[in-house]
Order: C-alpha cells, then sequence, then structure tokens
C-alpha cells in the first residue's frame, strides 16, 4: 500500500470508488469532494485539490488541505482516501478525514486507523516543531 496524490491517471479508479460507496449508501469522508465533482469533472476537482494546497491563495476562513489516495500496489486499486488539513482555525480545528471502501473488510479498517493516527502524531509534532521555531524566531529579535 501507498500513499499517492491524485492525477489523471486515477480518474476511472476515483470513479469507481466513489461508485462503491454509493452502490452500499455509505458515507463518504476525507475525499476533499471528490463524489460532487464526479462522473464528469474529475480534471475540476483536480484544480480544486490544487488550489487546497496554494498557500498564498487560500480564501479567508478556510486552510490549506492535501489529499491522498491510498493504493494497492498489486493492482492499482484505490482502497482508501484520505484528506489532512495543515492548519489550524478555531472553527474548524485540525482534522484528518478518511474514507475506506466499503467492501475494504475490518483488517482494511484498523490498518487505515493506523495510518490517520500516524499521521494526527506527524502534524502534531510539526505544529510543535512550528510553534517552538516561532518562539525562537521572537527571541531572537528581543536579543
Amino acid at each position: 500500500m501507498k500513499f499517492v496524490l491524485p492525477d489523471n491517471s486515477h480518474e476511472q479508479q476515483a470513479k469507481e470508488y466513489i461508485d462503491e460507496f454509493c452502490a452500499h449508501s455509505s458515507q463518504i469522508n476525507g475525499a476533499g469532494g471528490l463524489n460532487r465533482f464526479l462522473p464528469d469533472n474529475y480534471d475540476d476537482w483536480l484544480e480544486k485539490l490544487r488550489r487546497d494546497i496554494d498557500l498564498a491563495n487560500i480564501p479567508a476562513g478556510r486552510v490549506p488541505a492535501i489529499t491522498y489516495f491510498y493504493v494497492r500496489e498489486e493492482d492499482g486499486k484505490i482502497v482508501g482516501m484520505i484528506n489532512v488539513r495543515l492548519a489550524v482555525l478555531d472553527h474548524l480545528g485540525t482534522h484528518i478525514g478518511y474514507s475506506i471502501r466499503p467492501t475494504g473488510g475490518a483488517a482494511m479498517q484498523r490498518k487505515c486507523c493506523k495510518v490517520q493516527s500516524s499521521f494526527a502524531r506527524g502534524l502534531a509534532c510539526a505544529n510543535w516543531l512550528c510553534l517552538v521555531t516561532k518562539a525562537i524566531s521572537r527571541l531572537q529579535k528581543r536579543f
């Protein structure tokens, strides 16, 4: 299994992924809005993902976010998705959304929960490091 950034080569797999959720009447989380763009606007969704990480142009009230496909390496099948907000706003908080194919089974659910937890720990460390770096920078400016 590996995380990959979505691109045009994943379009058919992405449609099959969302179709499976619809067929099972399952809730879709962590998909960066993919379900709202399919079946006809995959390229528009890719453009939305590019805007989601464009730090200089994030609209007020939003935070940058990045979306990955979780892909089975043997056959390239998308088995999950994860969307990570890269900053904190009071009304949003930190957030990691994810989804797993409805037919993924309990083992896949456990694996993806571990992955989500790893992302969360990594973000917590990154946020802490950022705060420490800012504090040191402020101290250096005073002295």
